[in-house]
């Protein structure tokens, strides 16, 4: 993967809504501030409070948007998320690989041809034990199962 120098730097944009009074207006203000350099600028909260119309807005001051929703649903719902994306067109969306190939590759074949799906395997909240309890395995071998079902995905 080439990446042009922009794209080396993902910027979060992960704002505490306790900390913050409008995460939004953070998160534009951000996106205002940065977007000259059409930088990649994660979003995930503010994405869910205020609607694809963030990712639009973000794209209006020239920034590049990761739609970080760690998308979790059957086929027929990821379809639709994929579907309702489209013309919002982030650059890059997740999804959690334990959908299972049949829901993502649905997605992936819903969203915009140019929006670029990341698998998302166990999540670095979830101890060794959890993981063993929720999975029946540890964290490196389930995500190295989780490795394999999205590469026979064709996850980007």
């Amino acid at each position: 993967m080439n990446l042009k120098p922009n794209e080396r730097l993902i910027v979060a944009a992960d704002f505490k809504a306790h900390k913050v009074p409008d995460v939004v207006k953070a998160v534009l203000e951000l996106g205002h501030e940065v977007g000259c350099h059409n930088p990649i600028i994660k979003v995930n909260s503010a994405l869910r409070h205020n609607g694809y119309n963030l990712i639009e807005m973000l794209h209006d001051d020239g920034a590049q948007v990761f739609a970080d929703l760690k998308l979790s649903d059957i086929k027929e719902t990821l379809e639709t998320d994929g579907t309702l994306l489209v013309d919002s067109k982030p650059e890059i969306l997740t999804d959690m690989v334990s959908v299972g190939g049949e829901a993502l590759r649905a997605l992936k074949s819903a969203v915009h041809p140019n929006t670029k799906i990341i698998g998302v395997g166990v999540l670095t909240s979830i101890s060794e034990e959890e993981c063993k309890v929720i999975y029946g395995r540890g964290i490196f071998e389930q995500q190295a199962i989780f490795l394999t079902l999205a590469l026979n995905s064709e996850l980007d």
